[in-house]
């Protein structure tokens, strides 16, 4: 009777071991996640609160001294979702070129208007992208707007997984 006692003991033993790791695994794994999405949301603000300072101090730079003059569309990007516009214009017989910060939709060719900093012709802008970019509208709302994508590409990833390997639990993916 004592032997099987001893021999029930320890698979007990084991088992209540081996629900700690997978305790321990899925607890660690929650973390990875959690560290892994609070690094990305950081990163997407940073981006964003970088770009924007960086448009308005364009803004304000030009709107300093500035100077109105035609441009010519050289080049528009083809990427996914925005299609901004390089151009370029010559002043006091130097070319110079900018890009502009929004969405362009005309073609190449086109004569567009553009405002300079006369002290600084390097530094102009597209005369529709004037308007300053807000902390709010246009770094916070789009870091939102980019969370949530990237949760809702997470979650489509995870119950992919899961489809496909359906005896598995979601921390053994």
């Amino acid at each position: 009777m004592s032997k099987n006692r001893l021999k029930k003991r320890p698979i007990k033993f084991v088992q209540q071991i081996s629900n700690k790791k997978d305790n321990s695994k899925k607890k660690k794994n929650l973390k990875a996640i959690a560290i892994l999405t609070v690094v990305f949301i950081v990163f997407i603000f940073s981006f964003s609160y970088y770009v924007v300072n960086e448009h308005n101090s364009i803004r304000e730079t030009v709107n300093n001294n500035p100077k109105t003059i035609s441009a010519k569309v050289t080049d528009i990007s083809r990427g996914k979702g925005s299609h901004t516009a390089l151009y370029e214009f010559v002043t006091n017989g130097k070319k110079y070129t900018g890009r502009t910060f929004q969405t362009y939709k005309g073609q190449i060719g086109d004569i567009i208007s553009v405002e300079y900093s006369i002290v600084k012709p390097e530094v102009n802008i597209y005369c529709e992208d004037t308007t300053p970019e807000t902390f709010f509208d246009d770094v916070f709302i789009s870091t939102l707007e980019v969370t949530g994508v990237f949760i809702v590409f997470l979650s489509v990833a995870l119950l992919y997984l899961k489809l496909k390997n359906p005896k598995k639990s979601i921390w053994e993916l």
